[in-house]
């Protein structure tokens, strides 16, 4: 649990850094601009979220480069995996178990 609560703050953490610029560069101008500072950060979130439209520009040749673009077709392959392991743990548990119990008493406490 701990360690998700730090990835958690990192990740909200770096997120709210990510919006300083606009909040330093009004504070030596001498004004404060918190709303520029919360459209900075909305529109970090707008861009960081989908992440099979995340992208770098490729200076050579001045196009986009799509850095995950098909992460959704992998995650959920992985869940599937993931499920179909669980239920054919439980399936091979609750087997095992009847099959022990179908042991002779004495069997069953060696």
């Amino acid at each position: 649990m701990g360690i998700i609560l730090r990835f958690v703050f990192s990740l909200l953490g770096i997120v709210l850094i990510s919006g300083f610029p606009v909040l330093i560069g009004g504070l030596t101008e001498g004004e404060l601009r918190i709303s520029a500072y919360i459209s900075s950060l909305q529109q970090v979130l707008k861009e960081v979220w989908p992440l099979q439209e995340f992208s770098v520009m490729n200076m050579r040749t001045g196009r986009e480069i799509f850095l995950f673009p098909t992460i959704a077709e992998y995650i959920l392959y992985s869940l599937q995996i993931l499920f179909l392991a669980f239920a054919a743990a439980v399936v091979f548990a609750l087997v095992f178990t009847v099959l022990t119990m179908l042991l002779s008493e004495k069997a069953r406490e060696r």
